[in-house]
C-alpha cells in the first residue's frame, strides 16, 4: 500500500514539473541555466564562479523593459538564486565584447519587483573591468532573479562572482505533520496546514483522486516565499488516501510529509438537549420536519435525513424544553437630575411607571414594573468681576439656586479644595469655580454644579535685567544692558542688593553702575498692578594672578639657574628685572648672576597684577683640599696618603707614578714619589694639594770599640758603639760571651769586667732599619 502510495506522488510530482518550472521555483538540473525569459528561470545552487556568454536574442512577444525603464532588452540570461544571506554583492566581469558598450544587469524578486539595477555601460576601467550590485535586507532563503543583458545589444563573456555574502540557498527546515481532520466524508471540503518550513522556496500538495485542492486538481505547487501557502483547502471524492506535502529548495533534499484520510458517512448527530422560552413560542425546530412547537413541556425530535456541512446524510435527534413565562415588580426608584435608570440596556430618566422586557438566568424574558421619581434641584452662579495684581480677590454668589430645608451648597475651586459652604464666596485667584448644590430625598444626595470662570488679568510686564557682567581691574564702570515691556503704563526701578553701586539711570533700562553685586530690574504695569523682578550679576573678576615662584643655584657644573613662575593667570604675560639692569619678557628666562630677581604677572583677562621674587644663588666656591704623604721605611713598606677638605660630600681623585690612580680619600701606597689629590665639591668646583712619598732605610750603623783591656789594672772596661744616625732614636741590645742580652736604650756605651766575645744590635726606631757590631 505505502509503494503505491509513493508512486502515486512521484507520478504527480512529474505532472506538475512544468508548472512548477514555470513559477521559477525549480532547481536547475544539467546543463540547463540560464534562461531566455525570466519565467523559465530555475535555482543554481551557487552563483558564483558562473561564466556565460548573451548571445541569444530575446524571445518574441516578451516585455523588454525593466527598471521602470532604466533597462531595456535584447539578448538577456536569467538565473535564478536562492538569498543565502541578507546582504549579497554580485559582481560581473565583462570580457571580449563585441562592441565597446559591456554589460547591463538587474536582480528582481517576483520577476516583476526591482532589487537592484545597474544600467549600462558596465565595462569598469575597460573592456575586462568589474561591476557589482550590492543588496541588502534580501530574505534569506528566498528566491530571486538576476539578468545580464548586453548594453546597447552589446554581446560578451562574463564571469560572476559573489565577494560579499553567499547565493548558496540555507538547509532546508524540518518538515512536520501536517495538521487536519483524518476522518471525512463523501464530498467534505476542509484545510489542511503544514506548520511553515525554514528555508523552502515551494510546497507541492497532493489529495487522493477525486479530490480538489483549493477547486483545482488534486496536485497543487505553491511558492514557499508566499504566507498561507503551507496551507490548503481540499474538496474530497468519494474515496479516502493522503494528502501530502512535499517541501523544496534548490540544493538540498525535497521533503515528504504525508496525512492518511479515511472517507466514510457521518453517523447520525445527537444534539444537547434545548431550552425554549415562553415569548419563543410557536417554535419551529430547524431541522426537517421542521416540527411545530405550541406550549411548555418537554418534546423529543428526530430530523428526516439531510447533507452535513460537509456534503454528507445525516440524521440529527434533539430534546426540547418549552419553559413557563416570568413577571416581577421593582421598588420605587429615586433619580437625580442627571441619572437614569439602566434597565435591559435601556436609559430611563424621567418619573413615571414603566415595563421593561429582561432575560433571565435561563436565557428567557421576565417582565419588569418599575417607577421612577426625579429629585428636583439646580445651581446657579453669577458671573465675577476680574482679579488683578491690585484686586485680589472678587465675590462669588449663587443666587437662584434651589433653596429649602433639604438642600446645602459647597463652593470649590479648580483644585477640589473647598472655600465656602454657603451660597455666597470669596475667590483669590483667577480660574474655574464651581458651587454645588445638593438636596437630599429619599436617602439619596442629589447635586447639581455650576461653574463660573474668574478672570484675570494677572501677566507681568517683561523685565530682563540682561546679561551678567565682569567688573575687573580695568573695567570699573559699566552700563547695566535691561530690557522689558515698553508703554505709558510700564515703570522701571534698578535697584542694588548685593554690593552694588548706582551711578546713575536707577529708573532707566540701563543704568550705569561701578560696583560688583546683584543689581535687581523691577518692571510694574501700572494698569494691573503686576511687576516682574530680573536680576543681573555684576562678577568681580579682581583677583589677582598667583605667582609662585623658583629660583635656584648655579654651580661650576651648571653656570645658569632657569627662573620659574607658575600662575593661574589667564593669557597672562611677564616682566622679570634683576642684577645689572636685568630685563626679560619670558616666562623662564636663564640667568646666570647671583641675586634677587622680581617678576610681574598681568592677568591680561582682568588687567591684574602681582608681583613675586625669586632668589638665585651662586655656589661656586672650591672645596679646599690638603694632603700629607711619608716615608717607607725599613719597618714600614707602604704610606697611607691622607687626603682632607673641609667641605662636606668633597669627592677625591689621586694621582701618582707609574700611573697610580685612586678614589679613595686615604689610599696606601708603595712607591716613592709626589701624589697630586684633586678635591670635586657636590657644586663641580675643585681644589687640589701634592702630597710625597719618601724612602728611609738607611741603616743607623755600628762600628764597636773598648776603652782598654781588662788587667790587674783595669778590673772594667767600656764598650762603645757608634752610628751615623741620631742616638736619640737609637736602641742597642748587647749580646754577652755567655750568650745573654743586656739593653742599654739609646746609651751607646756598655761597661764590661768579664773578658769574651760581644756584640751590639743596634735599632733605629725612626725607619725600622737595624745594624750590627763586633769585636774582632
Amino acid at each position: 500500500m505505502n509503494n503505491k502510495f509513493l508512486l502515486s506522488c512521484l507520478l504527480m510530482l512529474a505532472a506538475f514539473g512544468q508548472q512548477l518550472q514555470a513559477q521559477g521555483l525549480f532547481a536547475c538540473t544539467g546543463a540547463q541555466p540560464p534562461a531566455s525569459t525570466c519565467a523559465q528561470t530555475c535555482l543554481v545552487c551557487n552563483l558564483n564562479g558562473i561564466t556565460g556568454i548573451n548571445n541569444l536574442p530575446l524571445p518574441p512577444n516578451t516585455p523588454n523593459t525593466l527598471c521602470q525603464g532604466g533597462l531595456t532588452l535584447q539578448n538577456p540570461r536569467w538565473y535564478g538564486f536562492v538569498a543565502g544571506s541578507a546582504n549579497i554583492t554580485i559582481n560581473i566581469q565583462p570580457s571580449n565584447c563585441t562592441g565597446n558598450n559591456g554589460l547591463e544587469a538587474a536582480v528582481l524578486r517576483e520577476c516583476n519587483k526591482d532589487v537592484v539595477c545597474a544600467p549600462g555601460p558596465n565595462n569598469g576601467a575597460g573592456p575586462n573591468g568589474n561591476f557589482a550590485l550590492t543588496m541588502t535586507n534580501l530574505i534569506v532563503g528566498k528566491p530571486y532573479q538576476l539578468v545580464i543583458d548586453g548594453y546597447l545589444g552589446d554581446v560578451c563573456n562574463y564571469t560572476i562572482t559573489v565577494p560579499v555574502g553567499s547565493t548558496i540557498p540555507p538547509p532546508l527546515g524540518t518538515v512536520d505533520s501536517i495538521v487536519g481532520l483524518q476522518q471525512v466524508c463523501p464530498n467534505a471540503t476542509t484545510t489542511y496546514t503544514v506548520p511553515p518550513v525554514d528555508n523552502a522556496v515551494s510546497y507541492t500538495w497532493t489529495a487522493p483522486i477525486g479530490s480538489k485542492i483549493n477547486g483545482g486538481s488534486n496536485s497543487l505547487v505553491l511558492p514557499g516565499d508566499v504566507p498561507g501557502n503551507n496551507s490548503v483547502e481540499v474538496t474530497f471524492g468519494n474515496v479516502g488516501g493522503f494528502v501530502c506535502v512535499t517541501a523544496s529548495n534548490a540544493c538540498s533534499p525535497s521533503v515528504t510529509t504525508c496525512l492518511q484520510i479515511s472517507n466514510t458517512p457521518l453517523t447520525a448527530t445527537i444534539l444537547d438537549p434545548l431550552v425554549i422560552c415562553n415569548e419563543e413560542t410557536p417554535w419551529e425546530w430547524p431541522e426537517e420536519p421542521h416540527n411545530g412547537l405550541f406550549g411548555p413541556g418537554t418534546y423529543n425530535l428526530t430530523s428526516s435525513p439531510y447533507q452535513s456541512y460537509l456534503g454528507c446524510d445525516s440524521i440529527v435527534k434533539q430534546t426540547v424544553k418549552i419553559l413557563p413565562a416570568n413577571v416581577k415588580t421593582l421598588p420605587l426608584v429615586y433619580l437625580c437630575k442627571d441619572e437614569c435608570f439602566v434597565i435591559n440596556g435601556l436609559d430611563y430618566c424621567e418619573s413615571g411607571s414603566y415595563q421593561e422586557t429582561l432575560t433571565s438566568y435561563q436565557g428567557c424574558d421576565s417582565l419588569v414594573n418599575f417607577t421612577l421619581y426625579k429629585i428636583p434641584v439646580n445651581a446657579v452662579a453669577a458671573q465675577p468681576d476680574t482679579i488683578t495684581c491690585a484686586v485680589t480677590s472678587v465675590p462669588l454668589t449663587g443666587a437662584g439656586s434651589s433653596v429649602g430645608n433639604t438642600i446645602t451648597y459647597r463652593w470649590i475651586n479648580d483644585n477640589g479644595q473647598t472655600i465656602s459652604n454657603a451660597i455666597t464666596a470669596n475667590a483669590t485667584a483667577p480660574g474655574m469655580y464651581h458651587l454645588i448644590v445638593t438636596n437630599y430625598v429619599g436617602g439619596l444626595a442629589c447635586a447639581d454644579t455650576a461653574s463660573v470662570n474668574v478672570p484675570g488679568n494677572l501677566t507681568p510686564p517683561l523685565a530682563e535685567a540682561g546679561p551678567d557682567m565682569v567688573y575687573t581691574c580695568t573695567v570699573t564702570q559699566l552700563t547695566l544692558q535691561g530690557s522689558g515691556s515698553t508703554g505709558p503704563d510700564i515703570s522701571y526701578f534698578w535697584k542694588a542688593l548685593i554690593g552694588g553701586n548706582i551711578v546713575s539711570g536707577s529708573t532707566t533700562l540701563n543704568p550705569i553702575v561701578n560696583a560688583p553685586g546683584t543689581y535687581s530690574l523691577r518692571v510694574t504695569d501700572n494698569h494691573n498692578g503686576c511687576t516682574a523682578v530680573s536680576n543681573a550679576v555684576v562678577n568681580a573678576d579682581t583677583i589677582k594672578p598667583s605667582v609662585i615662584t623658583q629660583g635656584g643655584t648655579y654651580t661650576c657644573t651648571n653656570p645658569t639657574v632657569t627662573l620659574q613662575i607658575t600662575t593661574n593667570g589667564a593669557n597672562p604675560s611677564f616682566v622679570w628685572t634683576g642684577p645689572n639692569g636685568f630685563m626679560s619678557t619670558q616666562q623662564n628666562p636663564v640667568v646666570n648672576v647671583a641675586g634677587t630677581y622680581s617678576i610681574t604677572v598681568t592677568n591680561n583677562v582682568n588687567g591684574c597684577t602681582k608681583t613675586g621674587s625669586a632668589l638665585v644663588v651662586a655656589n661656586n666656591l672650591p672645596p679646599g683640599a690638603a694632603a700629607s704623604g711619608g716615608s717607607i721605611t725599613c719597618a714600614a713598606t707602604t704610606v697611607t696618603l691622607n687626603g682632607n677638605s673641609p667641605t662636606m660630600g668633597t669627592i677625591f681623585q689621586w694621582s701618582g707614578p707609574n700611573g697610580y690612580s685612586s678614589t679613595q680619600q686615604n689610599p696606601v701606597v708603595n712607591a716613592v714619589g709626589n701624589y697630586q689629590l684633586l678635591a670635586t665639591g657636590l657644586n663641580g668646583c675643585t681644589s687640589s694639594a701634592l702630597a710625597v712619598v719618601n724612602l728611609n732605610t738607611t741603616p743607623p750603623g755600628a762600628d764597636l770599640s773598648v776603652s782598654g783591656n781588662l788587667n790587674c789594672n783595669n778590673a772594667s772596661v767600656n764598650l762603645l758603639s757608634t752610628s751615623i744616625a741620631n742616638p736619640a732614636n737609637l736602641i742597642h741590645v748587647w749580646t754577652l760571651p755567655n750568650g745573654t742580652t743586656d739593653t742599654t736604650g739609646t746609651v751607646s756605651i756598655l761597661p764590661v769586667s768579664i773578658p769574651g766575645l760581644y756584640s751590639v744590635l743596634v735599632s733605629n726606631n725612626v725607619n725600622g732599619c737595624t745594624s750590627t757590631g763586633a769585636l774582632p
